[in-house]
């Protein structure tokens, strides 16, 4: 049975802010587990901003992701060599109050062989009046490095952009079989 261990948790203040970091991550479980309720200052028709994930304050080019997306209109999927989407914040052209939900799984990330997979899903919610307006994103990924994970950040695709109040991340440590 898989224990979940509460390691740190972030809740945006009213100024905002760019990066939810959690650094620094003892290596002392199996895998790590994030979960978030993210909202961003961000505005456009698409009521969505991109999160994306890094580790170890590693720019390199040493991620990149497969994104499978059902929505309202069609399936689509997708994948980039450069980078690691995990999922999408609503953003300020969204009805008041809705925040995207975001999940995070980071299996044997204090390891030293081999690549750190990631496996993320979020919903996007924007619209309470419009019941054709929805998203949901599976996000399969890899951080190319042998390196053991001890530092997690998640930030928005520009730098101008900010996570708004009440935005939340809390990252768990798991140990045993999930």
């Amino acid at each position: 049975m898989a224990a979940f261990m509460m390691i740190t948790n972030t809740e945006v203040g009213a100024s905002g802010i760019n990066r939810i970091e959690f650094d620094p991550i003892a290596g002392t479980y199996d895998h790590l587990y994030i979960t978030a309720s993210l909202r961003t200052n961000t505005t456009g028709a698409h009521q969505w901003d991109d999160v994306h994930l890094q580790f170890n304050d590693d720019t390199a080019s040493t991620s990149s992701y497969t994104d499978i997306e059902c929505s309202s209109v069609s399936p689509v999927g997708g994948a980039q060599a450069s980078g690691l989407r995990v999922g999408r914040a609503t953003n300020a052209d969204a009805d008041a109050d809705f925040f995207n939900p975001l999940e995070i799984w980071i299996p044997n990330y204090a390891g030293t062989d081999g690549t750190k997979p990631v496996i993320a899903k979020s919903t996007v919610v924007g619209d309470a009046s419009s019941v054709t307006y929805w998203r949901m994103h599976v996000t399969s990924g890899v951080w190319r490095s042998t390196a053991a994970i001890t530092a997690v950040d998640l930030h928005l695709a520009s730098g101008t952009d900010l996570f708004v109040q009440y935005s939340i991340a809390t990252l768990y440590g798991v140990t045993g079989a999930v």
